[in-house]
């Protein structure tokens, strides 16, 4: 092994089995280098000493056994790093194995590994990673990891999942992946399109369609993301969460505990891949299931300006009154919107008035406040026959009566209709079904 590496020549230990332990370190020498190596199949039935070395070329693990465990700590993949099975050689298995700040800088394939005990805290990985259909048997721990390209964990065995402030710079798919218990993405990031959903089977029972317990929160979603097809069977936390895109939960199933709140939605026009506004009916209706009001008024006001937005609202009465909604009630969820902007209303039609009765030189504020507030509690009075005015206005009444009434008008209907969605708001804030 030291011949091959002082001439630079991948070391070829296809085949071996180690009876103990064996430290590379000590073999890589003081400057910790080592050209590629192969350990396919190769059998290592003590510990194996990895930390620190530098690969300078391909390496090969294929079906290996780490009977007691191994320690790949702060070393560095240069070129391809492999240990999924290939022809003619099982699964690698690892025993208790760390790749704690480990750097993969080219390729890394996991494919079919079983891992009984392993860590990949703050490990660093390169342009494509995949862990597709590997069995994790304790929980696994991503925490702090960083794939800078993609990455694929289709129809990995998680029983307990930790990716918690993991950043994904490409495409990840968890795609079929199985979650036998808690799921943990609390302050990941990921930059591209995130794949969590499931293929469509006939039975309910199978768990590559289940989430039994996730937690996003304060997760980052710069892509398209897709949980189609899952059950959320338990608590499901996206509470302070931010998603670029609409998110698609088409064919889930929500469980009651699903927390969305201070959630950020920022996607109201949709792209060609996703319909803002369909992804965002899902979730309404999924709010609606469980009496979510709160919710499910958030998704509604989403939709209708996905729908106002992306030009499927069609004519120009639908978008105005669709924008209108929208600015003084946030589509019925704010009843202090509609509130405000009824003080707003009432400030400038007193002001309005206060400035037409000084021109005439009459008693300025009291008038004005009068006749302001009559507007409101006597919505279009003026128009009957039996109206008086103040008898401070009298004059100026009858010389300008008809400009009088239609300003008077105006400010009584948008009153009343601010008024009305107060109330509106109010109900359904706090209505109870």
């Amino acid at each position: 092994m030291a011949a091959a590496r002082d001439a630079d020549k991948p070391i070829d230990l296809t085949g071996v089995v180690f009876p103990g332990d064996i430290d590379f370190a000590e073999i890589a020498g003081e400057d910790k280098v080592l050209p590629g190596i192969s350990l396919a199949g190769a059998i290592i039935l003590g510990k194996a000493d990895f930390r620190g070395i530098t690969f300078t070329a391909r390496c090969q693990f294929n079906g290996i056994k780490f009977i007691e465990g191994a320690t790949f700590d702060k070393a560095t993949f240069e070129a391809l790093a492999s240990f999924e099975p290939v022809s003619g050689l099982s699964y690698a298995e690892f025993g208790h194995c760390s790749f704690v700040n480990t750097r993969f800088r080219h390729k890394a394939y996991f494919d079919f590994c079983l891992f009984h005990d392993c860590t990949f805290r703050e490990a660093v990985f390169g342009q494509v990673t995949s862990f597709n259909n590997a069995t994790f048997h304790v929980p696994s721990d991503f925490t702090k990891a960083w794939f800078e390209g993609m990455a694929s964990f289709e129809n990995t065995k998680f029983p307990e999942a930790i990716f918690q402030e993991v950043t994904v710079g490409g495409d990840v798919s968890f795609r079929d992946a199985y979650f036998e218990r808690e799921a943990y993405f609390k302050r990941a990031a990921f930059h591209s399109d995130a794949d969590f959903s499931a293929e469509i089977t006939s039975d309910k029972s199978d768990k590559r369609q289940t989430f039994p317990s996730v937690s996003f929160q304060n997760a980052t979603f710069l892509g398209h993301t897709t949980f189609a097809n899952r059950h959320f069977l338990g608590p499901t936390d996206f509470s302070r969460a931010k998603f670029k895109v609409a998110p698609v939960f088409h064919g889930c199933s929500l469980h009651q505990d699903t927390d969305f709140r201070k959630t950020q939605f920022r996607d109201d026009r949709g792209t060609a891949e996703v319909d803002a506004a369909r992804a965002y009916r899902t979730l309404r209706q999924a709010m609606e299931f469980h009496r979510a009001r709160r919710e499910q008024g958030m998704f509604y006001a989403l939709e209708q300006r996905a729908l106002r937005k992306s030009g499927q609202l069609k004519g120009v009465a639908p978008k105005l009154f669709s924008l209108l909604y929208d600015w003084t009630a946030d589509y019925g969820r704010s009843f202090g919107l509609p509130f405000a902007w009824l003080a707003l209303v009432t400030f400038f039609s007193f002001a309005l008035y206060f400035e037409l009765f000084h021109a005439e030189g009459l008693p300025r504020s009291g008038a004005a406040l009068s006749f302001t507030i009559e507007q409101i509690v006597r919505p279009f009075f003026v128009w009957t026959s039996s109206y008086k005015p103040p008898s401070d206005i009298m004059d100026v009444w009858e010389a300008s009566k008809w400009p009088f009434r239609l300003v008077a008008t105006a400010q009584s209907l948008i009153s009343f209709g601010l008024l009305t969605l107060f109330i509106l708001a109010l109900r359904r804030t706090f209505k109870m079904d």
